[in-house]
């Protein structure tokens, strides 16, 4: 079964066993023929067998109905027995129905029949005492049969065709679904509630046509069966009297004698009723949570739990009794019933006046208990209420108060939203096309009449009535977009044409406490506008914190027109005196979708809709949208999206707010910042994904934005405005290259219409690659001319170097280079180059500068390309071909890969494989299957003993001794003996030297390793002279006395006759060793060669011939600086002598020649590579030269080039003067010719 973490997949699970044929989609006819389990992978399987239907559930229901408490409160003087008898006929009928649907779910365990019988005696209850009489016949037979009705409609739903895909809501249940069947129904169950209509319209009118009965029929309405059937599940927001608005408060039912139905007081009671039922399905989310698990929940115990559960107690003040055979039965009782204790009260509120007799007054869960010989107590994760609310107000979640600022005109946006939706479907609906709603939102910063600072957000949206304010308001986790009452007014909005669209911005529903990191309090003013358009009351409430009570009180004022004030009383302590929310929402708010207002000390901003608003470079300082310059909109942009090219700056925006673009799982350096362009999604385009404090898209929106942007491009191409110059490009290349790349892509693919010698006419025939012009435009605003600063291009190796110099042809460089190499005249049409090229090309330089490259480095060097791509580019699909027909992979060469080099790669081994197996580059199984084990971390005290297991890349490979340091260190990290140690990773396929010593002793651990640092690299079974004289001098020891604690552990060490004594090895420690590191010449000579030891003798003389050696003497000093100069970057690499160009820079601080001081180092017994300056090269020229081979080691192609055309000379003459200053220079000739198979060449 293919696994997917997000969803459950529906259709690989199971439904019903049957030994007929397949209904539909998952629905099975026939007759049942047993449990069917239908997975590709399934572990253990619990098949629960739903509980049977009554062998006669006609008879059943009708007793039900018959005996029910709903005919003994009738009104006095009313006539029961007809009403009665059409209940009992219509009961029986419901059961016929139910007859034909129960057999279809024999294998759902959670089917739950006794429901009915539970919600029949609720509805009982809940009308008080015999006698209390307030009913009509007509209203006792609609709210007994509402029961039956019910369970009716969710077995018909039940039965329905399942979607490939469900469970988005649950995804960790959604995963354990797939081995436990009755977590998979579970899921099913949920969907339903969520996202089936109990109450669709042609489903419940079909069922009650088909009742006997016409009086009966008449009572119940389709309407206030539907409206009951939709409130069941609501919770308190039953009682919400939008939801209640269609119903009339009395109807007069065609029939004889008087008979009326209030329909809003039997919606109320049945939803009430339901409640106290307490159906298995409607339990909280703990109990499925524990399902499928160590000691789970059993759901015939379950069931068995709610049959025989009742609620005892006063009429008052019903206590549910229950036993519990499950620690998480007992949890979701009790909470179970707090939330039906809120509907009662919600139902209280509304009926007001109109008391139902026997409604109680609060309800309890005091007698839910565990069932005899089961559990006594549990445990459970808790949330601390009061610091999880410190938590969703304070800065250690948002990062940044301003966050309260943006969270106030969101909420007001989704209001006006939702106002202009609303009013659009009235319109539609009555044969229009829109409302003309023009939104309003008004942000206003000051100080009322008592001195109190405030911010105040107004806005004319729907506004709010008594049960949003005590809802979706004031309920943290309430989502606005989750809300019942709007999941079902949508679908209301989907039967006019056009339908009406409503995009909410709401995330969390926690947005409103974030308003307390600005506010000590805050006061709401609202009034609500209904589904008919009227207007409720308006409403105020004072809220003096998050856990605070708070009343809402209704105003004698007459509203003209909805919406909602928020005031916010800033808490001074917080914030800094200069602190305004005009600035910050001019930060944050770069496309208003309503005209927008803010104001603060007689300045005002304004936001007028759709409408990119300029934000300057002066407000970079902090986090926020920066726009200006010229602005070239993109006009044919798909629905909920804006794309406006701009000058300076750019960014990305979310319901016209400023976000930034994540990486999501791929990690890395990326370019996630767009210049040049601002882009809005919204409405339809809106990622799904957000971060908690709304800064960061979580969304992979590489595939979106590519799309967007080409389209954007090539219209920009032709109607550029005045923007597409070449200032504009080449900052576009240097900060975006991804964007110039679909610049660069439209541009070639338009006609000509520029100017010779401009950008885009360069772009047009060869590319573009803004390094070839230095990567900026020329003092004065000037375009520079292509390979005229080839600074810009000094860290490209040969082939790519060449590549830039040869797509320039004819230029000067090009026919110097083809002089001295005929055969580049010969390479034809090369690959046009694009501006993200260089993110590619830039990590060559971490595969070995401008050598071959180490195949160690080829997987870090491809993530790093992958990762250096902008977020908005599908890496994995554009990338990789590029960097093929860049020869990228050809300069590095296709042999295996080691463990080692799937070290390298951020990603685990399988999907660097995969990456590589892309490439054409094997991985060997060994190789795999140990770089996995490495991933694992399961055996890192073998693999990685080091204490920091990150820091070192080195990775064992298969088949390849262990170096006896690693082993040494694992025993010691393991606490094992050696041998073990090497059992162990023999079993790993990683073997051991032949024959091993039992022990290494500890002190000598850290002089296995190369660097003495007691990490990889290790030294191999050969000592190297060099590792045993620094040995040497690190412990203080003789090189004979190292030697035999080397061979004492079964290494082997050669020494020869002419070894330097210990007192030169103990000097070298004393005056040479640099801060960082334990030895000398970290990056110089090796201690065996006579360059050392001619070094070392100066210095033994030098120090016994001053007090305080090297003191303040100038040549002591200037030597001194020269020898710790050896080796290190930028200069040449050091073998038996001083490289001459070392003596330049020193000569010339002492007054003396290079030449003179080379004479005085060969008298003191310090070689030098060269007696004098080559030949024709003058001591300025020769510092010269040194910069520009600055950093490079080794000379490339780039500095003998510059330095040709800098002198006037040839290549030849160059690398020959290089050669004589110390630097490793080989024959340019030779190093074009190992180039040109590398240079990137046009297909075909």
């Amino acid at each position: 079964m293919e696994r997917n973490s997000d969803v459950f997949d529906g259709r690989n699970v199971f439904d019903g066993g049957t030994a007929g044929s397949l209904d539909g989609g998952n629905v099975f006819s026939g007759g049942t023929a047993g449990s069917v389990v239908q997975a590709g992978r399934i572990g253990t399987v619990h098949v629960h067998a739903a509980p049977a239907e009554p062998s006669a559930p006609g008879e059943e229901w009708a007793r039900l109905v018959a005996e029910s408490a709903v005919w003994s409160r009738l009104r006095p003087g009313s006539e029961a027995e007809p009403w009665k008898r059409q209940a009992v006929r219509a009961a029986t009928e419901l059961a016929c129905f139910r007859d034909g649907l129960a057999p279809l779910l024999a294998d759902d365990p959670w089917q739950d029949p006794d429901v009915v019988r539970r919600f029949v005696r609720a509805v009982g209850r809940l009308l008080g005492e015999p006698g209390d009489g307030f009913l009509y016949p007509a209203e006792a037979a609609v709210l007994v049969l509402l029961p039956m009705v019910y369970r009716v409609r969710a077995l018909q739903l039940a039965c329905g065709e399942r979607p490939e895909r469900y469970g988005e809501e649950h995804r960790q249940l959604a995963d354990r679904a797939r081995t436990e069947p009755a977590l998979a129904h579970w899921l099913w169950h949920r969907h339903l509630a969520r996202h089936a209509d109990l109450a669709e319209p042609a489903a419940v009118t079909a069922l009650l046509a088909a009742l006997p009965g016409a009086e009966l029929r008449a009572a119940l309405t389709p309407l206030t069966v539907r409206t009951a059937l939709g409130g069941l599940r609501r919770g308190a927001g039953v009682a919400n009297r939008e939801f209640l608005h269609d119903l009339t408060e009395r109807e007069l039912i065609d029939c004889e004698g008087h008979q009326t139905v209030r329909p809003p007081r039997l919606v109320l009671l049945t939803a009430l009723a339901y409640a106290l039922a307490v159906e298995a399905t409607a339990l909280p989310e703990i109990v499925a949570d524990h399902l499928g698990i160590q000691d789970p929940v059993l759901l015939p115990q379950l069931l068995s739990t709610l049959r025989e559960m009742h609620w005892g107690g006063a009429p008052g003040l019903p206590v549910l009794r229950a036993e519990c055979h499950h620690e998480a039965v007992a949890e979701a009782l009790r909470e179970y019933v707090a939330h039906a204790d809120e509907l009662l009260h919600a139902v209280q509120r509304t009926l007001g006046s109109e008391a139902v007799t026997g409604l109680p007054l609060r309800l309890s869960s005091a007698n839910v208990a565990p069932a005899p010989g089961t559990f006594k107590e549990s445990a459970r994760f808790r949330l601390n209420e009061r610091q999880m609310r410190s938590l969703l107000m304070g800065e250690q979640l948002y990062h940044d108060r301003d966050l309260a600022v943006r969270e106030l005109y969101q909420n007001a946006l989704d209001a006006c939203r939702y106002r202009k939706a609303r009013a659009d479907y009235l319109v539609r609906k009555a044969g229009g096309e829109s409302s003309g709603y023009r939104g309003l939102i008004t942000l206003e910063q000051g100080v009322d009449e008592r001195g109190r600072p405030y911010l105040e957000c107004r806005d004319n949206g729907i506004g709010m009535g008594e049960a949003e304010l005590r809802g979706v308001f004031s309920k943290a986790g309430e989502r606005f977009a989750e809300q019942q009452e709007l999941l079902e007014e949508r679908a209301l909005w989907q039967g006019v044409d056009p339908p009406v669209e409503l995009y909410p911005n709401s995330r969390f529903g926690i947005g409103v406490l974030s308003y307390f990191m600005l506010a000590e309090r805050m006061t709401v003013t609202t009034c609500r506008m209904g589904r008919d358009s009227g207007l409720g009351p308006e409403l105020a409430a004072s809220i003096h914190g998050p856990g605070h009570l708070f009343r809402i009180t209704p105003q004698a004022t007459a509203r003209t027109e909805p919406g909602t004030a928020v005031r916010l009383y800033l808490d001074e302590g917080v914030l800094p005196d200069d602190w305004s929310a005009v600035g910050v929402l001019e930060r944050l708010l770069g496309i208003a979708e309503f005209e927008t207002t803010a104001t603060h000390r007689g300045y005002a901003a304004r936001w007028e809709p759709g409408v990119l608003r300029p934000r300057d470079p002066r407000s970079t300082d902090q986090y926020g949208l920066t726009a200006y310059g010229r602005f070239v909109p993109w006009d044919g942009a798909p629905a909920g999206v804006q794309v406006v090219w701009c000058e300076e700056g750019g960014g990305l925006l979310v319901d016209g707010l400023v976000v930034s673009l994540g990486r999501g799982s791929a990690g890395g350096p990326t370019e996630n910042a767009l210049r040049g362009v601002v882009v809005n999604l919204s409405g339809p385009a809106t990622p799904e994904r957000l971060s908690v404090d709304r800064r960061e898209v979580l969304d992979d929106l590489s595939a979106t934005m590519d799309g967007l942007l080409r389209s954007a491009a090539h219209t920009l191409v032709h109607d550029d405005r005045g923007l597409l110059r070449d200032r504009w490009l080449l900052d576009l290349g240097q900060d975006n290259r991804y964007l110039c790349d679909l610049i660069t892509e439209a541009v070639r693919g338009s006609a000509p219409q520029d100017r010779p010698g401009s950008l885009p006419e360069l772009i047009r025939r060869q590319g573009f690659f803004p390094e070839d012009h230095g990567g900026r435009l020329h003092e004065g605003g000037r375009l520079r001319p292509p390979l005229t600063w080839l600074f810009s291009l000094n860290d490209l190796p040969a082939p790519w170097f060449l590549w830039r110099v040869l797509a320039h042809r004819p230029h000067p460089l090009a026919d110097l280079l083809t002089s001295l190499v005929p055969e580049l005249a010969e390479i034809g049409r090369l690959l046009t180059a694009f501006p993200s090229d260089l993110t590619i090309l830039n990590q060559l330089e971490h595969s070995g500068f401008h050598y071959r490259a180490d195949p160690l480095n080829r997987a870090g060097g491809l993530t790093r390309m992958l990762n250096g791509q902008s977020v908005l580019r599908d890496s994995r699909h554009s990338t990789l071909p590029r960097i093929k027909a860049l020869r990228v992979l050809d300069w590095w060469g296709l042999g295996p890969a080691s463990v080692g080099e799937l070290g390298r790669s951020p990603w685990n081994a399988a999907a660097t494989t995969r990456l590589l197996h892309e490439l054409g580059i094997p991985v060997p199984v060994p190789v795999l299957t140990l770089a996995s084990t490495y991933d694992r971390g399961d055996r890192d005290q073998l693999l990685l003993p080091w204490p920091d297991r990150t820091r070192s890349p080195h990775r064992l490979e298969p088949g390849e001794p262990v170096p006896l340091g690693h082993l040494a260190l694992a025993a010691q990290r393991t606490g094992l003996p050696l041998a073990e140690v090497a059992d162990q990773l023999a079993e790993l396929g990683l073997p051991a030297a032949p024959a091993l010593p039992r022990s290494v002793p500890e002190h000598l651990v850290p002089l296995l390793s190369r660097d003495f640092g007691g990490l990889p690299p290790w030294i191999g079974p050969d000592v190297p002279l060099d590792h045993l004289l620094r040995a040497s001098a690190l412990t203080g020891q003789s090189p004979a006395a190292m030697a035999r604690a080397f061979e004492d552990i079964g290494l082997r060490c050669s020494l020869p006759e002419d070894l330097p004594d210990a007192e030169l090895l103990s000097l070298a420690v004393r005056f040479l060793a640099p801060d960082d590191h334990p030895l000398p010449f970290r990056f110089g000579p090796g201690f065996d060669s006579p360059l050392f030891r001619g070094i070392m003798r100066w210095i033994a003389r030098r120090s016994s011939a001053v007090a305080a050696f090297p003191g303040d003497d100038p040549f002591d000093l200037a030597v001194t600086e020269l020898i710790n100069n050896l080796g290190q970057n930028p200069y040449p690499p050091v073998t038996d002598a001083v490289p001459f160009v070392l003596l330049v820079p020193i000569a010339g601080n002492l007054r003396i020649t290079p030449s003179q001081l080379a004479r005085r180092l060969r008298a003191l017994g310090i070689p030098t590579s060269n007696d004098e300056l080559p030949p024709g090269l003058p001591e300025h020229a020769a510092l010269r030269l040194q910069g520009l081979l600055y950093s490079h080691r080794r000379t490339n192609v780039w500095s003998l080039l510059q330095a040709a055309q800098d002198f006037g000379t040839t290549l030849p003459q160059v690398a020959e003067w290089a050669r004589l200053l110390g630097y490793d220079a080989p024959d340019p000739a030779v190093m074009i010719r190992e180039a040109i198979p590398f240079i990137p060449l046009a297909e075909g």
